[in-house]
């Protein structure tokens, strides 16, 4: 029996009839080209086949069971990157390596460093929204927690079960990696495995990985102070401060187990603060 057959198919689109008693039938494991010039109906036909069109005519038979995926010519607007690595995403680990090697093959090295670039902005930014989400968190980080325009998550750190609303500079970033993650259960493309041994092996790498574009990124950016994955949790923190959060508001929005723990948080901030300062005191003292 056929995966999927066409019996008769018709379909008129703008009084011009594209496909006319068409008949086709594709077997389990047959691979089928579809080559036309523009404008004969191959993608119509292709919206027949995923179910988006509707025939005039005939009947399209789809066998139980079984899933039909379809890709769109162009890369959705949501989603970053070339077509060829939205596809190559499909397989997993393997289709990034292909993704990659690719760029590298076409002379676009710059893209793919832009796009590691991208991912570690996105990373940080994500965590500063999230009142300071660590890195870990967000590495395991699955799908399954963004429901009901919420975020609900168990800090790995301390046990404690965690809510923040899903705001729009939020969804904006998940959104970017959907096409990098289709294959995984977690919202971000930094882990795969699900085996506990497997996944925090792939965190370890991935944290030093995030750690290096930041650096990256500090230089870009002629920053003094080095970002890294802790500093976007420590901005959350100060800034709260400095716009006069409470301190116990402070505390559970950081997941703290006591208002002691924020106070001792805080206090570190502002000892490197004056640390910082120390240090360009001493290096004005070294030129002279």
């Amino acid at each position: 029996m056929a995966l999927l057959s066409l019996q008769g198919v018709t379909l008129n689109l703008g009084g011009k009839t594209l496909l006319d008693t068409v008949d086709l039938h594709v077997e389990q494991g047959e691979r089928v080209c579809l080559v036309g010039r523009n404008g004969v109906g191959k993608s119509s036909l292709m919206a027949l086949l995923s179910g988006d069109l509707t025939p005039d005519g005939g009947t399209i038979v789809r066998t139980p069971g079984v899933t039909f995926g379809h890709m769109p010519q162009a890369v959705p607007d949501h989603w970053s990157g070339p077509v060829f690595g939205v596809v190559a995403s499909g397989l997993g680990k393997e289709g990034e390596a292909l993704a990659a090697a690719h760029l590298i093959a076409t002379g676009r090295e710059d893209q793919l460093s832009a796009a590691k670039l991208a991912l570690a902005r996105d990373l940080f930014i994500f965590s500063y929204c999230t009142r300071g989400m660590s890195f870990v968190d967000m590495a395991f980080l699955r799908k399954r927690d963004l429901s009901g325009g919420e975020i609900n998550y168990v800090r790995r750190k301390t046990g404690q079960l965690m809510t923040v609303h899903l705001e729009t500079c939020m969804r904006e970033i998940v959104r970017r990696y959907e096409w990098r993650t289709r294959n995984t259960p977690y919202v971000f493309p930094l882990l795969t495995a699900e085996e506990p041994g497997r996944a925090y092996s792939q965190y370890q790498i991935a944290l030093n990985y995030y750690n290096r574009q930041l650096k990256r990124l500090s230089q870009l950016l002629g920053l003094e102070e080095g970002l890294s994955s802790y500093a976007s949790r420590h901005s959350w923190a100060t800034a709260a401060r400095n716009h006069r959060v409470p301190i116990t508001v402070i505390s559970a929005g950081m997941g703290h187990t006591s208002e002691r723990t924020t106070r001792i948080y805080l206090s570190s901030l502002e000892s490197s603060v004056i640390d910082c300062a120390n240090r360009k005191i001493l290096s004005a003292l070294t030129r002279i």
